[in-house]
């Protein structure tokens, strides 16, 4: 008798344990996705734009839309982080890791309560618009940040270097804006817009939105927050050590990135699309003006010596100069924290 009780408790144990731990469930507006139950909810690589490939490079992220069919089928098993957008590898620049496939973004929540309307953070992270991702360990936030705090974090991966931010004739030719470039922060926009529309069910608050961001991070915000496009989508900014330089034309930029297009041997939107991603990487003109890779930024300044723009003033995403538009009274006007 005794054996049968010990193991009828060890039935209950074992039962309530499974139920403490199941795993959470959300809805969202492309269909269910499934967490992981830690110290706080945690959602993994939840895709929040079609894969930017082929005739989709070098365009404005396309939401996903299950009207449109891009949509996933049944529940999304969000237990582990999307791809990394493509780049270089920091430690050894000749290796390339990632993938064009990368528009994903991770959740850390304290609660799933759509009723708790917890402030929202959203992390926008740094590496000079050319590395890193929205979930590297130490550079994103957590389950125990998340649990700590009382507040809900997202993170997302967006286009980097040439994928990101590359301005030229040829893509201003094929753009409905008649621009090119920023397609990195028009992600970033993208990854808010689903913000809006899903963070509640997350626990979150879609009208206590803050976005914050370190280095290149932060050179985003300013950006966001030059931008009309940015409208109603975050209500207060915190930029950390973000680069104040922001005044490259999209004329300007194209001029310079004519190198580029001469390294790929495109001279038409053809065959550019087409460019195997990893030779899109070799083609930056790193090196040589425009200086992509931007050495000199932890060095004394050089005389005519000036690193090339990523992100510009492109007419569109970044009508003007941002300090200029600040100065006007134009942009998204939301209390501001900036530390350098």
């Amino acid at each position: 008798m005794k054996v049968l009780t010990l193991i009828y408790l060890i039935y209950i144990i074992v039962v309530n344990s499974g139920v403490s731990q199941q795993q959470p469930v959300v809805s969202t507006d492309c269909g269910p996705v499934l967490g992981i139950n830690s110290t706080a909810f945690v959602f993994k690589g939840i895709p929040y734009a079609v894969p930017p490939l082929r005739d989709l490079r070098w365009t404005p992220p396309q939401a996903l839309s299950k009207t449109g069919g891009t949509c996933w089928a049944g529940t999304f098993n969000a237990s582990t982080f999307g791809n990394t957008c493509i780049q270089r590898n920091e430690d050894n620049s000749s290796e390339i890791i990632g993938n064009e496939d990368c528009l994903y973004l991770n959740v850390w929540t304290p609660t799933l309560n759509s009723s708790a309307n917890l402030p929202v953070m959203v992390w926008i992270h740094g590496g000079s618009l050319q590395l890193s991702n929205g979930n590297w360990p130490t550079f994103s936030p957590t389950s125990k940040l998340a649990n700590s705090t009382n507040v809900v974090y997202v993170s997302m991966n967006y286009r980097l270097h040439a994928f990101g931010f590359m301005a030229l004739d040829i893509l201003t030719a094929r753009s409905a804006h008649r621009s090119s470039g920023n397609y990195g922060f028009m992600d970033q926009q993208l990854a808010l817009q689903w913000v809006q529309r899903n963070i509640k069910n997350f626990g979150g608050n879609p009208d206590l939105v803050t976005v914050f961001g370190q280095s290149s991070g932060g050179t985003s915000i300013i950006g966001l927050l030059a931008s009309p496009l940015s409208k109603g989508l975050f209500h207060r900014a915190w930029m950390m050590s973000a680069s104040p330089v922001y005044n490259k034309t999209l004329v300007e930029a194209s001029k310079d990135n004519l190198l580029f297009l001469k390294n790929t041997g495109c001279s038409d939107i053809n065959c550019l699309v087409n460019v195997p991603a990893d030779d899109i990487i070799h083609a930056i003109p790193w090196n040589v003006y425009p200086y992509w890779a931007m050495t000199d930024q932890m060095d004394l300044p050089i005389r005519n010596y000036f690193d090339g723009a990523i992100c510009i003033v492109d007419g569109y995403v970044v009508p003007e100069p941002p300090f200029e538009m600040w100065k006007q009274g134009k942009g998204i006007d939301v209390p501001v924290i900036v530390g350098t």
